[in-house]
């Protein structure tokens, strides 16, 4: 498994390389000599809005959340998403792996904006900010995110697995 994931490095750095002029390419190849996660799918959304209100006799708060956000979809090579199997004639290889979310930890949203009418406590915004990130993952969802990453990802892999010579290739994906 690691020498094919080094043979995708390599073929990655040589393509960085080709493609691009020698200033701009050190920096490139720095990063991919790094790489851990490749994202085959961004979903990205610049229009979630949020609402929460409180009401009382003498009060009506409204507390509105403006949300941009995008969630990255792709295979990790640290988490143990992806395995691979090579046939003893080397012609014949077999990848076992699963789209993930890459960007989840910090959760999705990458900016936002409040309005408001009354008070509203920190934790309040708390929870109008969690309720964004679980819209933006449940539209990647709906929008069929995963799909698309598992369609990107088993392109890019045949074609750079092809490179590298072999002819028999399968890609087995693990359920999202």
């Amino acid at each position: 498994m690691k020498n094919i994931i080094k043979y995708i490095y390599a073929i990655i750095i040589s393509i960085l390389y080709v493609s691009c002029n020698s200033t701009e390419c050190t920096l490139s190849i720095e990063q991919i000599a790094q790489l851990k996660q490749i994202r085959f799918y961004k979903y990205e959304n610049g229009n979630i809005k949020v609402k929460h209100e409180k009401e009382g006799t003498f009060f009506n708060d409204k507390l509105v959340g403006f949300y941009e956000g995008h969630v990255d979809l792709g295979i990790d090579f640290d988490k143990n998403t992806f395995n691979s199997i090579v046939s003893d004639n080397g012609k014949t290889v077999v990848i076992n792996t699963k789209i993930i979310i890459l960007n989840s930890k910090n959760g999705f949203i990458t900016n936002q904006r409040y309005q408001e009418v009354g008070s509203f406590t920190n934790e309040e915004r708390a929870q109008l900010d969690k309720e964004a990130n679980e819209k933006i993952l449940e539209e990647c969802k709906n929008n069929n995110g995963f799909e698309e990453a598992k369609i990107n990802s088993e392109q890019e892999m045949i074609k750079i697995l092809k490179s590298m010579g072999f002819e028999n290739i399968t890609i087995n994906f693990q359920q999202f």
